[in-house]
């Protein structure tokens, strides 16, 4: 079984029975806040001013070969890939090397280089990618009143969901919030081990990570 990407309920190989060639990730590129201040050396940095760093998107680009007995049929398979390919935007694809996470990916730019005999080809399509790579499950906790140490695996700011078993009050660094069903909520967890205090009651708590 050969590996590759699956998108839009497709996958490379087992769907399309082709072999991926190559893969290619770019590293994530720094979002830059500079300010030249007159009569001072250098500039201001105010990337980072609320204590996260972000990141532009990043390039994610796959190649692979196709072989057909003729020409037409090359076309062919050519077409089927585009089509499948070309209206990506803001979908899930999910890398065979990365288990567990998904990537989401937009714009899709497609390429396609032919050999002299018309029945071989090599494609190949790159995507702009979210920084990160997500978890394709949420992480999990109960929390109890006191404080509770929940520990963010991610390299990012993650956003609490909160099922309260009652009136349930959650105080993370400074922000605190209350509630009394199900609710997305303004409060993160940054990534490491993170203080949740808890007072009024329990909850189950649920987070989604993500990787670079």
């Amino acid at each position: 079984m050969c590996e590759g990407f699956s998108v839009r309920g497709r996958h490379l190989c087992e769907d399309m029975g082709l072999c991926l060639a190559s893969r290619s990730l770019s590293a994530p590129a720094q979002k830059t806040a500079r300010v030249s201040i007159p009569f001072s050396h250098g500039t201001l940095d105010f990337s980072s001013i609320n204590g996260e760093v972000y990141y532009e998107d990043r390039d994610l680009s796959y190649s692979f070969d196709m072989i057909a007995g003729s020409p037409r049929e090359l076309e062919s398979m050519v077409s089927d890939v585009t089509a499948w390919l070309a209206p990506v935007c803001g979908d899930e694809l999910r890398d065979d090397d990365v288990p567990g996470y998904h990537w989401i990916v937009s714009a899709p730019s497609i390429s396609v280089s032919r050999d002299e005999s018309g029945l071989a080809a090599t494609v190949e399509v790159a995507f702009s990618a979210y920084p990160f790579a997500m978890a394709d499950d949420e992480s999990r906790a109960s929390i109890s009143v006191g404080v509770n140490p929940l520990v963010n695996k991610g390299g990012m700011r993650a956003r609490l969901s909160v099922v309260p078993d009652g009136t349930v009050t959650i105080t993370i660094g400074t922000l605190r919030q209350t509630f009394n069903g199900p609710t997305a909520t303004n409060l993160y967890l940054s990534p490491g081990t993170n203080e949740v205090e808890v007072s009024g009651g329990s909850a189950l708590v649920s987070w989604r990570e993500g990787i670079l």
